[in-house]
C-alpha cells in the first residue's frame, strides 16, 4: 500500500501534509501530535477513529494515482478522485489498490442474508495496537484462519473430527471433493453453510412430521389390511347388486307407467272414434260440384244480361208510347202533331207485350240457374262435411296405429333389490377400520421418519459445531499453524528483543502469551509493562503484516523502550528482508536523549513537530 501524499487538516487540532517514505519518524515533545499523526494516516486509509474526533479531513494520494478524502464533520463524506462515493465504496477502492482480498461470507443466524465484511479489517488490526490488544480469542481465531494457505483434501479433514462414524463420513462426501483434490480452507466454512441449511431444512420437515404425528391417534388395529379389503371387496359386489336390481326395478316401474299412458291414449283417441266409419268422398265428386257451380253461374250472368236487355228495351218502348198520347212531335216538343198514331200504338204495345213475356222468361231461367247454383253450395257443404269426418278419422285410426306400433314392451319383472341400508353400516365400520390401519402404519412410518430426522440433525449439530471457528477441524487446522506462528514470531525475537518468546494457544479461540527477560513464564499481554507491549505488538504486527500482506507498520511510543530494545528497533528497521515486508513504517515516540540517539542519521524521514 503504497502513499505519495497524506494532507491532514484539523485533526485534534493538528495539521499535516507529508509525502511519506519508507521509514518515517516523528519524534518530538508530548502534546506534539505524534499519536494524532499516526491515528490520522489510519483514518485517512480505514476510516477508523475514536468518537471525539470531529471536523477533521484526510487527504490521500495513492502511488498509483487514486485520490481519496475522508471527512468527518456534521456530515460525514467519502470521496474517490474528487467523486463523492460511499463509505464502502471507498474501503473497496483502497483495499484493490492495496492488493487486499474483500472476502464474503453467509451468516446462517442471518436468515441466508449476505454479509460484507470489512475490506480493510486487516489493515486497521495492524495499524492499531489499540485495536490488536483488544481482539478477543474467537475473533483472532477466526482473523488467522481466513489467511492460513494450508491446502487440504477429504482425508485431511477426515481426521479433524473426532467422532468419525460412517454417517459423519457419507455426509462431508457430499459436500467436500473427493480425494486426491485439494481445497483451501475457506472450504470448511462453506461446508459449515452447507450443514447449517441443510439442518434447517431437517429441522422444518421434522416439525412437519411432528405436527402430522400429533394428528394421528390410532387404536392396535385388529384386522390386517388384507382382510379388511377382501370383506370391502364383498360389501361393494353386494353393493353392486343390489344398485343393479334397483336399477332394473326402476326402470320396470317407468316402461311399465309409459305403456300405461301409451294404453291410455289408445283408449282416449278410439273413445273418439264415429260408432260408423264415414265414407271417403267419391273421387271427382269436388270438380263435379265446381264445374256444375261454374257452369250455372256463367249462364245465370247471361242471363241476367240479356234480361236487363230487355228491361232497357221496355223503358224505351215504354216512354215512346207515352210521348204518343202527346199532341206534339216526338222529335220536338215544339212541333205540333196531328198525325194519327193508333197503327203505331198497336205496334209499340205489341213489342211491349212480347219484351215483357220475353222478360219473364229469362227471369224464370235466371231462378232456375240460382237455384242450380245454391244446390251446388249445398252440396258442397255436405262434401265438405264428409270430407272433415272421413280426414278426422283417418287420423284417429293413424294415431291408434301409431300409439299400438310404439307400445312400450314390459322387461322382465325383476326380483326385489336388496335394500342398500343393509350394508352401509357394514361399510363404514370396514372403512373407519381401513383408516386407522392406515394412520397406525403411517404412525409408524413417521416415527421412523421422525428417529432418522432426529439422528441427522444430530449429526448435523456435531458438524456444525466441529467445522466452527472454535471447532475441532478449524482447531486443529489452527493447532499447526500455531506453531508455525510461534516460530515465526520468535525467529524474529530472537534478532529483535532477545529473552522474549510469544506463545499462540487455543483457548476458546486464539490467546496470544509473551515471556520475558522479566518473567519466568508466559503471561497474557495485558499484564506486560508499556515496553514490553511495544515489543509485543512489533512482532504479532510483523507476523499478521506477512500474513496479510497490509505492508503498513505502526509503532507508538517507543519511548518506553529502554536503550538495547531502541537499538534492536533500529537494525530491525534497516535490514533488508524486513524493509521488503513494508511499504511504509511509522515510528512515534518523545524524543527523548536515548530516543534520539537510537534513530540517529538513520535513513529516513523526519517529520518535524
Amino acid at each position: 500500500m503504497e502513499l505519495e501524499r497524506i494532507r491532514i487538516e484539523n485533526y485534534r487540532g493538528k495539521d499535516f501534509d507529508l509525502c511519506p517514505r519508507k521509514r518515517n519518524l516523528f519524534l518530538g515533545a508530548n502534546g506534539a501530535g505524534k499519536t494524532s499523526l499516526c491515528d490520522a494516516i489510519r483514518f485517512g486509509i480505514t476510516g477508523l477513529a475514536s468518537e471525539d474526533v470531529r471536523n477533521t479531513s484526510v487527504r490521500i494520494l495513492y502511488k498509483n494515482g487514486m485520490d481519496t478524502e475522508r471527512v468527518r464533520g456534521r456530515t460525514n463524506t467519502f470521496k474517490v478522485n474528487g467523486k463523492r462515493v460511499t463509505e464502502e465504496a471507498l474501503n473497496l477502492a483502497v483495499a484493490d489498490t492495496a492488493g487486499l482480498p474483500v472476502p464474503r461470507s453467509e451468516n446462517p443466524e442471518e436468515k441466508g442474508k449476505r454479509k460484507r465484511i470489512d475490506p480493510l479489517e486487516s489493515v486497521k488490526i495492524t495499524s492499531s495496537s489499540e485495536v490488536l490488544l483488544h481482539l478477543k480469542p474467537g475473533e483472532l481465531s477466526a482473523f488467522l484462519l481466513k489467511y492460513i494457505p494450508e491446502r487440504l483434501n477429504f482425508d485431511i479433514v477426515m481426521n479433524y473430527f473426532s467422532r468419525m462414524t460412517e454417517d459423519i463420513n457419507l455426509e462431508c462426501s457430499l459436500f467436500f471433493p473427493p480425494m486426491p483434490e485439494e481445497f483451501g480452507i475457506e472450504q470448511i466454512e462453506a461446508a459449515r453453510r452447507y450443514f447449517y441449511e441443510e439442518r434447517t431444512a431437517a429441522k422444518r420437515s421434522l416439525r412437519g412430521m411432528e405436527a402430522e404425528l400429533g394428528r394421528l391417534h390410532p387404536k392396535e388395529p385388529s384386522k390386517t389390511m388384507e382382510l379388511i379389503e377382501q370383506e370391502l371387496a364383498s360389501i361393494l359386489v353386494r353393493e353392486a347388486q343390489a344398485k343393479t336390481g334397483l336399477e332394473r326395478s326402476r326402470n320396470y316401474e317407468e316402461a311399465k307407467q309409459r305403456q300405461q299412458r301409451q294404453k291410455a291414449r289408445i283408449k282416449e283417441l278410439e273413445g273418439q272414434l264415429p260408432e260408423t266409419p264415414p265414407q271417403a268422398p267419391e273421387d271427382g265428386e269436388w270438380e263435379k260440384i265446381e264445374a256444375s257451380r261454374n257452369k250455372a253461374e256463367q249462364e245465370k250472368s247471361n242471363l241476367i244480361s240479356k234480361a236487363q236487355i230487355i228491361k232497357n228495351n221496355l223503358e224505351l218502348f215504354r216512354l215512346t208510347l207515352d210521348s204518343l198520347d202527346k199532341p206534339v212531335c216526338p222529335i220536338s216538343n215544339k212541333l205540333i202533331c196531328s198525325t194519327d198514331k193508333s197503327e203505331v200504338r198497336g205496334e209499340i204495345e205489341k213489342s211491349i207485350r212480347e219484351n215483357e213475356q220475353l222478360y219473364g222468361l229469362y227471369q224464370t231461367d235466371i231462378r232456375t240457374k240460382e237455384d242450380v247454383i245454391q244446390r251446388c253450395i249445398e252440396r258442397r257443404k255436405e262434401y265438405d262435411e264428409q270430407k272433415r269426418s272421413f280426414d278426422q278419422y283417418e287420423r284417429l285410426t293413424a294415431q291408434i296405429k301409431l300409439c299400438r306400433e310404439n307400445l312400450t314392451e314390459l322387461p322382465e319383472k325383476p326380483e326385489s333389490p336388496v335394500p342398500a341400508e343393509d350394508t352401509a353400516k357394514k361399510k363404514q365400520e370396514l372403512m373407519a377400520e381401513k383408516r386407522n390401519l392406515e394412520d397406525f402404519q403411517k404412525k409408524a412410518e413417521l416415527t421412523k421418519d421422525v428417529e432418522r430426522f432426529r439422528a441427522r440433525i444430530e449429526r448435523y449439530d456435531y458438524l456444525i459445531s466441529a467445522l466452527e471457528d472454535k471447532g475441532e477441524v478449524k482447531s486443529g487446522i489452527m493447532e499447526r499453524y500455531l506453531s508455525m506462528f510461534t516460530r515465526t514470531c520468535n525467529l524474529r525475537a530472537a534478532s529483535f528483543a532477545p529473552g522474549y518468546e510469544l506463545r499462540f494457544i487455543q483457548e476458546d479461540g486464539v490467546r496470544i502469551l509473551m515471556k520475558t527477560p522479566a518473567n519466568h513464564g508466559f503471561i497474557p499481554l495485558e499484564s506486560l509493562s508499556s515496553g514490553e507491549t511495544i515489543i509485543a505488538v512489533c512482532l504479532i504486527t510483523d507476523l499478521l503484516n506477512q500474513l496479510s500482506n497490509t505492508r503498513l507498520l505502526f509503532l507508538d511510543n517507543v519511548e518506553a523502550l529502554d536503550t538495547e530494545a531502541l537499538g534492536n528497533l533500529r537494525r530491525l528497521m534497516e535490514q533488508p528482508d524486513f524493509l521488503d515486508s513494508y511499504d511504509h513504517i511509522f515510528i512515534c515516540g518523545v524524543n527523548h536523549a536515548d530516543v534520539r540517539n537510537a534513530f540517529k542519521d538513520m535513513d529516513a524521514q523526519y517529520i518535524p513537530d
